[in-house]
């Protein structure tokens, strides 16, 4: 019985409380949101820009390739890559790249530039001489392929044949179908090394400033999930699982594009600029930006901030699966191959938001996914390229 003489039941004492219902707040930090997206856009292009142009005079961060030599750098990168190149041409430049390029014997004054780990060039373009019995190269298969409508168009079946062709070279009339990849040369180009740094310095001034807008933000989510430390580790399992769908999607999606765009399906810029800056002395400054700080900056970017501009789950999630991609492909030659290179990109930025729907728009577990997904990445380039 209490002070006011009202009876208190036995089983009262023991009745739990109904338990309010725990409801995430709505994000209120809209100026924070944009602001911190207008940073990053600045930033990435703008601030990177400045450093771009200052590394490209340093001394030593610039690898040069005159116009006769460019088809041999794009060549000894292409896999599936074919090109023309003129005899004096090949005795200037060919010893150069004796480790990556393969000069096939002489056609009309030219020689064939093929890429070295190209296991199928020589049963498409070798025959055997009816008259010696040795293996030369067909005339009939090279005029086919540089033909207007060739019937080789690749080179086992699958792997599309891409022809290059430098800008202003000279050919002969019947040379080179409209499918010709157009390059020109002279060509500076930022060696691995200086891209690292380049790439280190813009991540270096991005985090301060996206971490300042956002906060508030990334306050509220590691105090909300601090108390859920066993969950975090089945989150970071169960958004690895994601990405792995993910990854047999976009592979399957690429494969399907490729075939209808008749592309061959290649790395994608930026992550043969990974690659190169990884296996250079700049590695750790690539690990530190990829691993570590790109993954904070970039689900901070296109999860916190768009998806607290736009409050309707399915139009932020295609926002950000979007831009995200479009990011990545910026550097892709055409439409086509961006879609065909890099519709990971694509496939990830869903799968980075889809996780960060399933953590109620917690930033923490995808930021850790992130992480975790680039890590194993970078160690498989370390030790599998």
């Amino acid at each position: 019985m209490d002070n006011n003489k009202e009876i208190i039941r036995f089983e009262d004492i023991f009745k739990d409380e109904p338990k309010k219902k725990e409801e995430r707040k709505e994000e209120s930090n809209k100026r924070g949101y944009l602001y911190s997206l207008l940073y990053y856009v600045v930033v990435m292009y703008l601030v990177a820009s400045i450093f771009y142009v200052i590394i490209m005079n340093i001394p030593g961060f610039v690898e040069s390739y005159s116009k006769d030599e460019i088809l041999f750098k794009v060549i000894a990168d292409d896999q599936a890559g074919i090109a023309f190149v003129d005899d004096t041409i090949y005795q200037q430049y060919g010893d150069l790249y004796l480790e990556d390029v393969v000069g096939i014997e002489s056609y009309m004054g030219f020689v064939i530039l093929v890429n070295r780990d190209n296991p199928y060039y020589s049963n498409l373009l070798y025959t055997i001489d009816p008259n010696s019995g040795e293996y030369v190269v067909s005339t009939i298969v090279i005029e086919d392929i540089i033909d207007q409508h060739p019937i080789n168009t690749t080179w086992d079946g699958d792997v599309p044949i891409a022809i290059y062709k430098e800008k202003d070279q000279f050919v002969p009339p019947t040379f080179f179908s409209d499918n010709v990849y157009i390059v020109e040369g002279p060509q500076d180009v930022m060696d691995p090394l200086a891209l690292s740094i380049v790439n280190f310095a813009v991540y270096l001034v991005l985090i301060p400033g996206v971490l300042y807008f956002l906060k508030p933000d990334l306050k509220m989510d590691l105090t909300e999930i601090k108390p859920k430390k066993n969950e975090i580790f089945l989150g970071i399992i169960i958004g690895y699982a994601y990405i792995w769908i993910g990854n047999i999607i976009s592979s399957y999606g690429s494969t399907f594009l490729s075939k209808l765009f008749n592309l061959q399906i290649d790395e994608a810029i930026n992550q043969e600029i990974i690659i190169s800056a990884v296996q250079s002395s700049g590695a750790i400054l690539m690990v530190i930006s990829a691993v570590f700080i790109g993954p904070i900056v970039e689900e901070l970017i296109f999860r916190k901030a768009l998806f607290g501009l736009i409050k309707k789950d399915s139009l932020a999630l295609l926002a950000s699966t979007v831009i995200f991609g479009l990011i990545h492909v910026i550097g892709e030659s055409s439409i086509q191959a961006a879609l065909v290179n890099g519709l990971s990109y694509f496939v990830m930025g869903f799968v980075f938001g889809l996780i960060y729907l399933k953590n109620k728009r917690n930033i923490v577990v995808p930021i850790l996914v992130h992480i975790v997904s680039n890590a194993i990445s970078i160690m498989a380039i370390m030790f599998l390229f």
